[in-house]
């Protein structure tokens, strides 16, 4: 993963509201977590709430769907 790829939320662990949001990732925080950091990304989807949009996200609860080359 890495900035200016696109994403789709899996919905995993119990972040059911996320399931398949589209959305890019903009910034990776290095938080020193055993899973890798945490990404913030911009949500394409206008329904996504506020408090989801500026919270940031596991790599496992992301896939890429278009790698920036």
């Amino acid at each position: 993963m890495q900035v200016g790829d696109i994403v789709k939320h899996n919905g995993d662990d119990g972040w059911w509201m996320m399931k398949d949001k589209i959305g890019v990732l903009i910034e990776l925080f290095d938080i020193s977590d055993p899973r890798e950091g945490q990404w913030l990304v911009h949500w394409c989807d206008v329904d996504t709430p506020r408090y989801y949009r500026q919270i940031s996200y596991f790599p496992e609860h992301l896939e890429v769907l278009n790698e920036k080359r």
